[in-house]
């Protein structure tokens, strides 16, 4: 269960089943030798412009071994049932509203560490990194694609049903770059670009990539924005996506500056409160003595 998740203990994983030194089979890909295609078609200005937006993106095939990514999924399973039920704490779980689900720009989401409504940070309730995605970090950390000093601290997973998709858009610049998307269940693609085309995940872009399953992505600058948008492309199967990122030092001075003034509002309120009250005693007290 997810509350056993939280409390289990879990052990480093000792060896990577691929490795990024090219010693074994691990494939670590730039998307312009890879999976991306680069329209032929573009000025000299847009292909350079493609060919350094593909050169922020390192697409790494194999990095989740099986056994990772099957506990990844039965953690998925068992929140998103806790998240049905209203279970879990505040916004950890959230559906896909309404007016989106319709049309299938959907997913279900639990976030863990932080809270994001239409790519806006809000420091509002979700529970805090558990093992299982702290386990999943260590994973990248040692994988390079972040450091000891700078892991990442937020997770949002997305769990997509066939035909789901999302618009071109950029992850909030509130968090640092650069940030990684596992990807489970079933290999999608994704595209990248200045300017993105098409309509209900049916999108045509410079860069289009697929993710493997138990593959990862890692999105730096500037493939991660503000000017480069991605889009996530017509669901052909169900699919779990896992992005982890941290937040900046500015978003974090922000927080930490709002706590204060929250703060210092509450008792400015207070200290109101009570002269109000001591006023309307005094008010009293005089009332019955002219009387």
């Amino acid at each position: 269960t997810l509350s056993e998740a939280f409390q289990g203990q879990f052990s480093m994983l000792t060896s990577m089943r691929q490795q990024l030194d090219g010693h074994n089979d691990t494939q670590v890909h730039s998307t312009h030798n890879s999976l991306a295609s680069l329209s032929t078609a573009s000025s000299d200005h847009s292909c350079g412009r493609s060919m350094s937006i593909s050169d922020s993106l390192r697409l790494i095939e194999g990095a989740i071994d099986e056994d990772l990514q099957q506990r990844l999924i039965e953690f998925t399973e068992d929140a998103l049932e806790q998240g049905r039920q209203g279970s879990l704490l505040g916004k950890t779980y959230t559906a896909p509203p309404n007016k989106w689900a319709v049309r299938l720009q959907s997913r279900e989401m639990l976030q863990f560490g932080i809270f994001t409504h239409s790519n806006r940070v809000q420091d509002v309730g979700v529970l805090p990194m558990p093992p299982i995605l702290t386990e999943l970090v260590q994973v990248l950390v040692k994988a390079g694609l972040f450091s000891t000093q700078e892991p990442p601290t937020t997770c949002t997973i997305n769990v997509y049903q066939v035909g789901m998709w999302l618009p071109p858009h950029v992850d909030s610049m509130d968090f640092a770059r650069p940030f990684c998307t596992v990807s489970l269940l079933s290999a999608q693609d994704v595209v990248f670009g200045d300017e993105i085309s098409g309509e209900s995940g049916n999108w045509a872009g410079p860069i289009r990539m697929t993710m493997p399953v138990g593959s990862v992505l890692c999105v730096d600058a500037p493939a991660a924005g503000p000017q480069c948008k991605h889009a996530v492309c017509l669901n052909t199967a169900r699919r779990i996506s896992l992005t982890l990122r941290r937040l900046s030092e500015e978003t974090l001075d922000r927080f930490e500056q709002q706590k204060i003034e929250k703060q210092l509002h509450r008792e400015q309120a207070g200290a109101r409160r009570r002269e109000i009250k001591m006023a309307n005693k005094q008010a009293k007290k005089l009332g019955k003595l002219s009387s």
